[in-house]
Protein backbone atom coordinates (compact mmCIF):
# COMPACT_ATOMS: atom_id res chain seq x y z
CA UNK A 1 0.00 0.00 0.00
CA UNK A 2 1.30 3.62 -0.65
CA UNK A 3 0.78 6.66 1.38
CA UNK A 4 0.62 10.23 0.90
CA UNK A 5 1.93 12.10 2.79
CA UNK A 6 1.10 16.22 2.99
CA UNK A 7 3.47 18.73 4.33
CA UNK A 8 2.22 21.98 5.22
CA UNK A 9 4.01 24.93 6.06
CA UNK A 10 2.85 26.69 8.63
CA UNK A 11 4.11 28.41 12.31
CA UNK A 12 4.43 27.86 15.74
CA UNK A 13 1.05 29.01 17.03
CA UNK A 14 -0.89 27.75 13.94
CA UNK A 15 0.93 24.25 14.17
CA UNK A 16 -2.07 22.64 16.69
CA UNK A 17 -4.40 24.06 14.17
CA UNK A 18 -3.19 22.65 10.65
CA UNK A 19 -2.76 19.40 12.74
CA UNK A 20 -6.51 19.14 13.55
CA UNK A 21 -7.73 20.05 9.91
CA UNK A 22 -5.47 17.49 8.61
CA UNK A 23 -6.95 14.74 11.46
CA UNK A 24 -10.49 16.50 10.33
CA UNK A 25 -9.51 15.56 6.68
CA UNK A 26 -8.79 11.85 7.27
CA UNK A 27 -5.53 12.12 8.20
CA UNK A 28 -4.02 8.94 9.84
CA UNK A 29 -2.30 10.97 12.78
CA UNK A 30 -0.15 13.54 12.26
CA UNK A 31 3.94 15.06 12.81
CA UNK A 32 5.15 18.46 13.70
CA UNK A 33 8.48 19.37 13.09
CA UNK A 34 8.94 23.13 14.88
CA UNK A 35 11.81 24.20 15.66
CA UNK A 36 10.94 25.62 18.82
CA UNK A 37 10.07 22.95 20.85
CA UNK A 38 13.80 21.89 20.04
CA UNK A 39 14.52 25.44 21.57
CA UNK A 40 12.45 25.54 24.65
CA UNK A 41 13.83 21.64 25.44
CA UNK A 42 17.19 22.63 25.11
CA UNK A 43 16.78 25.77 27.27
CA UNK A 44 14.92 24.46 29.73
CA UNK A 45 18.15 22.32 31.70
CA UNK A 46 15.44 19.50 32.21
CA UNK A 47 16.66 17.63 29.06
CA UNK A 48 18.51 14.13 30.27
CA UNK A 49 20.05 13.57 26.97
CA UNK A 50 22.54 15.48 24.32
CA UNK A 51 21.12 17.14 21.19
CA UNK A 52 22.75 15.90 18.08
CA UNK A 53 23.71 18.96 15.88
CA UNK A 54 21.71 18.37 13.21
CA UNK A 55 18.34 18.21 15.30
CA UNK A 56 20.02 21.65 16.52
CA UNK A 57 19.91 22.73 12.52
CA UNK A 58 16.56 21.99 11.89
CA UNK A 59 15.72 24.14 15.23
CA UNK A 60 16.07 26.75 12.45
CA UNK A 61 13.65 25.33 9.74
CA UNK A 62 10.19 26.41 8.82
CA UNK A 63 7.49 24.34 10.95
CA UNK A 64 5.98 21.38 9.27
CA UNK A 65 3.07 19.54 10.01
CA UNK A 66 2.30 16.60 7.89
CA UNK A 67 -0.56 14.76 7.74
CA UNK A 68 -1.17 11.02 6.12
CA UNK A 69 -3.94 9.86 3.34
CA UNK A 70 -4.71 6.70 0.94
CA UNK A 71 -2.59 7.39 -2.25
CA UNK A 72 -5.15 8.77 -3.94
CA UNK A 73 -6.41 11.43 -1.72
CA UNK A 74 -8.15 14.66 -2.87
CA UNK A 75 -7.10 17.93 -1.73
CA UNK A 76 -10.15 19.70 -2.36
CA UNK A 77 -11.69 20.13 1.06
CA UNK A 78 -8.15 20.21 3.18
CA UNK A 79 -7.20 23.16 0.91
CA UNK A 80 -10.61 24.80 1.58
CA UNK A 81 -9.99 24.46 5.12
CA UNK A 82 -6.24 26.12 5.10
CA UNK A 83 -8.06 28.85 2.64
CA UNK A 84 -10.24 29.09 5.95
CA UNK A 85 -7.90 29.10 8.62
CA UNK A 86 -6.23 32.16 6.52
CA UNK A 87 -8.52 34.32 6.68
CA UNK A 88 -8.87 34.10 10.57
CA UNK A 89 -5.85 33.15 12.07
CA UNK A 90 -3.28 36.06 10.71
CA UNK A 91 -0.05 34.22 12.26
CA UNK A 92 -0.37 30.83 10.51
CA UNK A 93 2.79 31.01 7.52
CA UNK A 94 2.38 30.02 3.99
CA UNK A 95 0.58 27.06 4.27
CA UNK A 96 1.94 25.80 1.11
CA UNK A 97 1.49 22.65 0.41
CA UNK A 98 3.93 19.44 -0.56
CA UNK A 99 3.05 16.17 -1.54
CA UNK A 100 5.15 12.84 -0.77
CA UNK A 101 4.27 9.68 -2.01
CA UNK A 102 5.26 6.41 0.75
CA UNK A 103 5.53 3.02 0.34
CA UNK A 104 4.33 1.62 3.64
CA UNK A 105 6.37 -1.39 3.55
CA UNK A 106 9.74 0.79 2.75
CA UNK A 107 8.21 3.51 5.43
CA UNK A 108 8.00 0.83 8.13
CA UNK A 109 10.85 -1.13 7.76
CA UNK A 110 13.88 1.06 5.75
CA UNK A 111 15.11 2.44 9.30
CA UNK A 112 15.50 -1.26 10.46
CA UNK A 113 18.44 -2.17 7.82
CA UNK A 114 21.08 0.31 10.08
CA UNK A 115 20.32 -1.94 12.98
CA UNK A 116 23.03 -4.82 12.88
CA UNK A 117 23.72 -7.20 16.45
CA UNK A 118 26.17 -5.64 18.34
CA UNK A 119 28.49 -7.33 20.58
CA UNK A 120 29.86 -5.63 23.91
CA UNK A 121 32.35 -8.16 25.79
CA UNK A 122 30.13 -11.09 26.69
CA UNK A 123 26.95 -9.48 25.91
CA UNK A 124 24.83 -9.56 22.12
CA UNK A 125 22.35 -6.15 21.79
CA UNK A 126 20.08 -7.88 19.10
CA UNK A 127 17.35 -5.84 17.66
CA UNK A 128 14.01 -8.03 17.73
CA UNK A 129 13.58 -8.90 14.19
CA UNK A 130 16.63 -10.53 13.86
CA UNK A 131 17.82 -14.09 15.12
CA UNK A 132 21.22 -15.20 16.35
CA UNK A 133 23.19 -18.31 17.88
CA UNK A 134 25.27 -16.79 19.85
CA UNK A 135 26.29 -18.03 22.95
CA UNK A 136 26.09 -14.59 24.48
CA UNK A 137 23.99 -12.98 27.05
CA UNK A 138 21.34 -11.48 24.49
CA UNK A 139 19.23 -8.41 25.08
CA UNK A 140 16.55 -7.87 22.55
CA UNK A 141 15.75 -4.60 21.50
CA UNK A 142 13.01 -2.18 19.90
CA UNK A 143 14.37 1.10 20.29
CA UNK A 144 11.52 2.86 19.22
CA UNK A 145 11.54 6.80 19.67
CA UNK A 146 13.76 6.19 23.28
CA UNK A 147 17.92 6.92 23.12
CA UNK A 148 19.55 3.33 23.56
CA UNK A 149 20.69 0.90 20.99
CA UNK A 150 23.95 0.10 22.27
CA UNK A 151 25.22 1.55 18.83
CA UNK A 152 26.26 4.89 21.15
CA UNK A 153 29.77 5.08 22.93
CA UNK A 154 27.75 6.39 25.96
CA UNK A 155 25.94 3.56 26.49
CA UNK A 156 28.36 0.36 25.06
CA UNK A 157 30.54 1.90 27.55
CA UNK A 158 27.95 1.46 30.43
CA UNK A 159 27.86 -2.44 29.33
CA UNK A 160 31.83 -3.16 29.14
CA UNK A 161 31.82 -1.09 32.70
CA UNK A 162 28.86 -3.33 33.86
CA UNK A 163 31.01 -6.55 33.30
CA UNK A 164 33.35 -5.85 35.41
CA UNK A 165 31.34 -5.62 38.03
CA UNK A 166 29.35 -8.78 40.40
CA UNK A 167 25.88 -8.19 39.44
CA UNK A 168 24.44 -11.38 41.07
CA UNK A 169 21.60 -10.82 44.06
CA UNK A 170 22.49 -6.89 43.36
CA UNK A 171 19.92 -4.39 43.48
CA UNK A 172 20.65 -1.81 40.11
CA UNK A 173 19.55 1.65 39.73
CA UNK A 174 19.17 2.81 36.10
CA UNK A 175 19.07 6.63 35.62
CA UNK A 176 17.73 7.93 32.44
CA UNK A 177 17.06 4.38 31.40
CA UNK A 178 15.87 5.23 27.54
CA UNK A 179 14.70 2.29 25.74
CA UNK A 180 16.05 0.41 29.11
CA UNK A 181 18.68 -1.56 27.71
CA UNK A 182 21.13 -1.09 30.38
CA UNK A 183 18.82 -1.98 32.90
CA UNK A 184 17.73 -5.32 31.32
CA UNK A 185 21.19 -5.97 30.83
CA UNK A 186 21.78 -5.69 34.18
CA UNK A 187 19.06 -8.17 34.82
CA UNK A 188 20.03 -10.43 32.43
CA UNK A 189 23.49 -10.62 34.06
CA UNK A 190 22.46 -11.87 37.43
CA UNK A 191 20.61 -8.71 39.40
CA UNK A 192 18.26 -9.60 42.32
CA UNK A 193 16.11 -6.14 41.37
CA UNK A 194 16.38 -3.08 38.70
CA UNK A 195 14.89 -0.34 39.14
CA UNK A 196 14.72 2.21 36.18
CA UNK A 197 13.35 5.60 35.76
CA UNK A 198 13.11 8.50 33.31
CA UNK A 199 11.26 11.84 32.61
CA UNK A 200 10.25 10.74 29.42
CA UNK A 201 6.96 9.12 29.37
CA UNK A 202 8.46 8.20 25.88
CA UNK A 203 11.54 6.35 27.10
CA UNK A 204 9.28 4.45 30.01
CA UNK A 205 6.57 3.20 27.05
CA UNK A 206 9.92 1.78 25.00
CA UNK A 207 11.63 0.83 28.09
CA UNK A 208 8.53 -1.17 29.41
CA UNK A 209 8.15 -2.75 25.88
CA UNK A 210 11.59 -4.31 25.71
CA UNK A 211 11.36 -5.24 28.97
CA UNK A 212 8.68 -7.36 28.18
CA UNK A 213 10.39 -8.54 25.15
CA UNK A 214 12.85 -9.76 27.15
CA UNK A 215 10.72 -11.54 29.88
CA UNK A 216 12.54 -10.50 32.72
CA UNK A 217 10.30 -10.18 35.73
CA UNK A 218 12.29 -8.22 38.00
CA UNK A 219 12.28 -4.86 36.96
CA UNK A 220 10.71 -1.85 38.00
CA UNK A 221 9.77 1.49 36.41
CA UNK A 222 9.11 4.92 37.26
CA UNK A 223 8.36 8.20 35.58
CA UNK A 224 10.34 10.34 37.77
CA UNK A 225 13.26 12.49 38.37
CA UNK A 226 14.50 11.21 42.43
CA UNK A 227 15.59 7.87 42.94
CA UNK A 228 14.68 8.33 46.32
CA UNK A 229 11.01 7.27 44.82
CA UNK A 230 11.98 3.53 44.55
CA UNK A 231 11.84 3.27 48.21
CA UNK A 232 15.19 1.49 48.50
CA UNK A 233 19.26 1.42 48.48
CA UNK A 234 21.45 0.23 45.05
CA UNK A 235 24.25 -1.87 45.27
CA UNK A 236 25.34 -0.49 41.93
CA UNK A 237 23.89 2.64 40.18
CA UNK A 238 24.16 3.57 36.25
CA UNK A 239 23.63 6.86 34.76
CA UNK A 240 24.15 7.68 31.33
CA UNK A 241 22.63 10.65 30.64
CA UNK A 242 24.25 14.79 29.80
CA UNK A 243 26.89 16.05 32.49
CA UNK A 244 25.28 18.91 34.15
CA UNK A 245 22.40 16.12 34.78
CA UNK A 246 24.91 14.13 36.23
CA UNK A 247 26.30 16.98 38.86
CA UNK A 248 22.73 17.51 40.23
CA UNK A 249 22.76 13.83 40.69
CA UNK A 250 25.91 13.18 42.60
CA UNK A 251 24.66 13.70 46.08
CA UNK A 252 21.67 11.97 45.45
CA UNK A 253 23.27 8.86 43.95
CA UNK A 254 25.79 8.71 46.89
CA UNK A 255 22.96 9.54 49.71
CA UNK A 256 21.08 6.17 47.72
CA UNK A 257 24.21 4.04 47.29
CA UNK A 258 25.15 0.94 49.72
CA UNK A 259 28.39 1.07 51.21
CA UNK A 260 31.39 0.80 48.58
CA UNK A 261 28.49 0.14 45.89
CA UNK A 262 29.63 0.99 42.68
CA UNK A 263 28.32 4.09 40.30
CA UNK A 264 28.86 3.88 36.92
CA UNK A 265 28.44 7.36 35.53
CA UNK A 266 28.30 7.97 31.43
CA UNK A 267 27.40 10.53 28.66
CA UNK A 268 30.07 12.38 29.56
CA UNK A 269 32.37 15.05 27.03
CA UNK A 270 35.85 14.64 27.12
CA UNK A 271 36.10 18.33 27.19
CA UNK A 272 34.66 18.10 31.20
CA UNK A 273 35.85 14.89 31.89
CA UNK A 274 38.31 16.50 34.28
CA UNK A 275 35.84 17.99 35.82
CA UNK A 276 33.42 15.97 36.29
CA UNK A 277 36.37 13.73 37.59
CA UNK A 278 36.92 16.07 40.62
CA UNK A 279 33.72 16.55 41.37
CA UNK A 280 32.76 13.16 42.15
CA UNK A 281 35.87 12.24 43.62
CA UNK A 282 34.63 14.45 46.81
CA UNK A 283 32.16 11.49 47.21
CA UNK A 284 33.55 8.52 45.36
CA UNK A 285 36.92 7.27 44.45
CA UNK A 286 37.29 6.30 40.76
CA UNK A 287 38.78 2.76 39.86
CA UNK A 288 38.16 2.59 35.85
CA UNK A 289 38.11 5.09 32.40
CA UNK A 290 36.79 4.35 29.45
CA UNK A 291 37.19 7.20 26.51
CA UNK A 292 36.23 6.86 23.25
CA UNK A 293 35.71 9.53 20.64
CA UNK A 294 34.93 12.65 22.03
CA UNK A 295 32.71 10.58 25.34
CA UNK A 296 34.18 9.14 28.81
CA UNK A 297 32.92 7.09 31.32
CA UNK A 298 33.96 6.54 34.37
CA UNK A 299 33.34 3.22 37.47
CA UNK A 300 33.38 4.61 40.91
CA UNK A 301 32.63 3.57 44.25
CA UNK A 302 31.01 5.15 47.47
CA UNK A 303 34.26 6.37 49.60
Amino acid sequence: MKYLQVSIITTHEAADLVSLILIDNGSEGTVIKDGEDIKELYKSGIIWDYIDNEVLEQANLPVTVSGFFSENFDLTCLESDLSDLKSYCKDCGSLEISLTKIDSENWENEWKKYYKPIEIGNVLILPKWLKSDSNAITVKLDPGMAFGTGNHETTSFCIRLMQELDLKNKTVFDVGCGSGILGITASKLGAKSVFMSDIDNVAIDAARENVALNEVKNIELYTTDTIGSFGVMADIIIANITVDILKKYRDEFCEYLSSKGALIVSGIIRNRFEEIKKFFEEKFSCSDIITGGEWCAMLMRKI
